[in-house]
């Protein structure tokens, strides 16, 4: 058996949905650990059942990467991954002696949780779209910031004095607005200041359409526009697969075709130096 059939045999098992499925269930499975050993009651009387189970799914995801390492063809290709980088990293950090390391190891240990991003096409094309927006929603964070920091001067300015508690200094003013702009107890600043200032509820509701209807869906739009993006990239490239694909299978056939002819030939040359 040579090396490159033994590589495409293994890259067809971790590229299986079971490989994957049975990969997402550990995952899983090691995220249920890590969160009930989070409960003193829990650690005290199931500590050391717990760490063995956590250590056992460990060394199955070191498993899972060397397959995935001697499934890549060539094996370089595993390291072009970001994907594959990211789950060495993770995994590997857990080997990590706890005694020496215990906040760092504990972090990876929560954060195997996050392979499942890793694991998940799906999922990778909304990280990957996001990855894409952080331009674009650079700008909008800044947009907002302004648009922030104008209505907390303004606030200050107007209710500084009405509601010292929401308004008394400029950053104070900006963290009433973060809270205004989640449309979480809004209702109640504004209760504050109304009874003294009964046009206040200008403000307020020019802020929430400012901020949140227009910026947010500024964000929401961006990342939207971003995946579809994606989408379309990856029917792109199925769609240059397959055209390859087809080109290849038209150049086996025509090979295909041409063999009984040639095969034809010969035969019809040994009856003639048979004959002769």
């Amino acid at each position: 058996m040579s090396s490159e059939t033994a590589a495409d045999k293994i890259g067809s098992i971790t590229g299986s949905a079971l490989f994957r499925r049975v990969v997402i269930t550990l995952i899983v499975l090691n995220a249920i650990i890590v969160g009930l050993d989070t409960y003193p009651q829990i650690h005290a009387a199931y500590g050391k059942t717990l760490s063995l189970a956590d250590r056992i799914i460990l060394y199955v995801f070191s498993l899972e990467l060397v397959l995935r390492f001697l499934g890549s063809n060539p094996p370089i290709a595993f390291f072009r991954s970001g994907w594959n980088l990211f789950d060495l990293i993770i995994v590997g950090v857990s080997f990590l002696p706890s005694s020496q390391f215990f906040t760092v190891a504990r972090l990876f240990r929560i954060l195997r949780a996050l392979r499942t991003v890793s694991v998940l096409p799906d999922l990778q094309k909304l990280v990957t779209a996001l990855l894409r927006s952080l331009p674009a929603l650079g700008h909008i964070l800044i947009l907002l910031a302004l648009l922030m920091y104008v209505y907390a001067a303004i606030g200050t300015s107007l209710f500084g004095e009405i509601a010292p508690k929401y308004f008394g200094t400029l950053h104070k003013s900006v963290l009433t607005l973060f809270s205004v702009i989640t449309l979480e107890g809004w209702i109640a600043v504004m209760d504050e200041v109304l009874p003294h200032m009964p046009a206040a509820w200008i403000y307020f509701v020019t802020f929430i359409l400012f901020a949140t209807f227009v910026a947010m869906n500024f964000f929401v739009g961006v990342i939207v526009n971003n995946l579809q993006a994606v989408e379309i990239e990856e029917r792109d490239d199925i769609a240059e697969i397959r055209k390859a694909l087809a080109r290849v299978e038209a150049q086996l056939q025509s090979s295909q075709d041409a063999n009984p002819s040639d095969e034809r030939s010969r035969t019809h040359q040994q009856h003639l130096e048979r004959a002769s």
